[in-house]
């Protein structure tokens, strides 16, 4: 989901990480897919609809693209998924039910 979603990211070449979140937060908040299944970010775009996690997946994609260098996660609590960089964070209400799962990527292992 964060490689080969090339639609959003051209769409939002030049918009702020703000007008990126108030853009994915004026889209419907229904999934496309019934269950557990998850849209991908380019599907999120051009439908213009998609469960809160699937929202913040596709955010996470566009920041990924525009700022590489930071670490960026997403953690779901509460039925909100939370793009979050450092003191900056992009919530999106999910009816999804992976409460409590933390996703980070590249994953970094002390081993």
């Amino acid at each position: 989901a964060l490689e080969r979603n090339p639609v959003c990211l051209e769409a939002t070449r030049r918009r702020s990480p703000m007008a990126v979140y108030e853009i994915l937060r004026g889209f419907d908040g229904e999934s496309i897919y019934d269950g557990a299944r998850l849209a991908q970010p380019d599907e999120v775009w051009n439908f213009k609809t998609g469960d809160g996690l699937e929202k913040a997946i596709c955010m996470w994609n566009i920041m990924r693209e525009k700022y590489p260098e930071h670490p960026w996660s997403i953690e779901i609590r509460d039925q909100n998924a939370c793009l979050s960089c450092g003191t900056h964070s992009y919530c999106f209400p999910t009816a999804k039910g992976y409460d409590g799962l933390l996703l980070v990527y590249p994953m970094e292992f002390d081993c």
